[in-house]
């Protein structure tokens, strides 16, 4: 068993992770990686990567974050290890080789949620304002998102700018939903955003109406057991949480 340990930056709402003096956007919701030198480091071995996908480059994904960044560590080299992501604490450990049946749980209040990989992203099983809905795990999502008509009869409570690598740049409205994770439905009122019609595409070939991100897996420590195609997302959060609306870019 290797674990690594690695420095991360929340950058306006997603992880940044420092691997080897590069900068790479940290998102289970893509399944490839790339960085601009063509190979990422990881689990002691260097791993051939492309410079660039459909989805972007490292210097488009750096001109929409407004930082420098080297490239993006997706699903395909999570792969079989599990990761430990902590924003606040600043930090991500990488498990590698860990032949252990079981998933580790060492976080305080821990909320097992299953996942099973669909087209090489973790999507689970959630509800939102009540209904049973598949969504992505997706790391790289400042806020979470949903279809616009899951928000029906809601009121908006602000606007959100954000970006995706494949269409740019794009503003919608925040809403309060009540979203509900693991066995027993544990429910949180969190912000979440409409999704644009541009997002329309991703989610249908995906099955999905909803995407779970910002301070749902980034507000406290999260571990992603990677290790199989049906793993388990354990969060660490508070019985009820109540953000203020996601800071703008």
């Amino acid at each position: 068993m290797m674990i690594e340990t690695f420095d991360v930056s929340r950058e306006h709402g997603i992880p940044v992770v420092t691997m080897a003096g590069a900068r790479l956007i940290l998102d289970t919701g893509s399944p490839v990686s790339f960085a601009r030198n063509g190979s990422i480091a990881l689990g002691g071995s260097e791993h051939q990567v492309p410079v660039d996908w459909w989805a972007g480059s490292p210097d488009s994904l750096g001109e929409l974050l407004g930082a420098p960044i080297d490239g993006l560590l997706g699903c395909d080299l999570l792969a079989g290890r599990i990761l430990d992501l902590d924003c606040r604490a600043g930090c991500a450990h990488v498990t590698s080789d860990d032949a252990s049946p079981t998933t580790p749980c060492w976080l305080a209040n821990a909320i097992s949620l299953p996942f099973s990989m669909t087209k090489g992203v973790p999507v689970a099983q959630i509800s939102i304002n009540g209904r049973r809905k598949s969504a992505a795990v997706d790391t790289g999502a400042a806020v979470c998102f949903a279809a616009s008509p899951l928000l029906a009869g809601t009121s908006p409570i602000d606007r959100h700018r954000d970006f995706h690598p494949g269409f740019g740049r794009f503003e919608t409205d925040l809403h309060f939903a009540s979203i509900g994770l693991g066995r027993g439905a544990r429910l949180f009122d969190v912000a979440v955003a409409a999704a644009p019609p541009a997002l329309d595409p991703l989610l249908k070939g995906l099955g999905l109406q909803v995407i779970l991100g910002g301070d749902l897996l980034m507000g406290s420590e999260v571990l992603f057991d990677f290790r199989t195609e049906s793993g388990a997302v354990l969060l660490s959060s508070r019985e009820q949480i109540r953000r203020a609306p996601a800071q703008a870019l």
